[in-house]
């Protein structure tokens, strides 16, 4: 399988954990230091997700492993899953699958679904460039809508851990702390950007 995409950027890590600033359960994915999404999951998502991963000969079925059963019993195998668009909140993925004949198929599917199959089957993961686009633009609404002491919530983080955040964030966060004035929150936040 090529390890080059072009309008796509191969994912590199992940990790789920609790967004610090939003308190949502997000997957982060890691493509490179400076390229970063964090795709909302539910709770229930989340035990889905670790016991398929972390416990595949449990005898309850999951849906992940259902769908990789069906995929095996019709000769069939996964290539790739695309994240390839961003409407909204809604993260637009599909999953390439190539049968016995040689036949491409895509498959729609919901994203931490199909992130789940892709570290099972396993496969490569790839990020288009226009959903890195549209997620740095929706930021903004991101952080208004689940962050809304998001001033408060930088007063609390140490210099240090700015620059564990994207670059596209250190910029929201620095126009935000200078709307409402606060000058030495932006200072901490601009050094941070100049190390990024």
């Amino acid at each position: 399988m090529e390890e080059e995409k072009k309008g796509y950027q191969r994912m590199a890590t992940y990790e789920i954990l609790v967004h610090e600033l939003t308190g949502m359960r997000v997957i982060q994915l890691f493509v490179n230091d400076r390229n970063v999404i964090c795709i909302p999951i539910e709770m229930l998502a989340v035990h889905t997700f670790f016991r398929s991963i972390l416990a595949p000969d449990h005898p309850e079925k999951l849906v992940h492993d259902v769908i990789l059963n069906i995929i095996s019993e019709f000769k069939s195998k996964v290539m790739e899953v695309l994240i390839y668009d961003l409407q909204g909140d809604l993260y637009l993925t599909k999953m390439l699958l190539r049968d016995a004949d040689g036949r491409e198929h895509y498959i729609e599917l919901e994203s931490s679904d199909a992130f789940a199959i892709a570290l099972k089957a396993p496969c490569y993961v790839y990020v288009s460039d226009e959903v890195f686009r549209q997620y740095a633009q929706s930021r903004i609404r991101w952080y208004d809508a689940y962050a809304p002491d998001l001033i408060e919530r930088l007063r609390e983080i140490d210099a240090e851990s700015f620059v564990m955040y994207p670059e596209y964030d250190l910029k929201l966060f620095l126009q935000k702390a200078i709307e409402v004035d606060e000058y030495e929150i932006a200072a901490v936040i601009q050094k941070a950007l100049t190390k990024s």
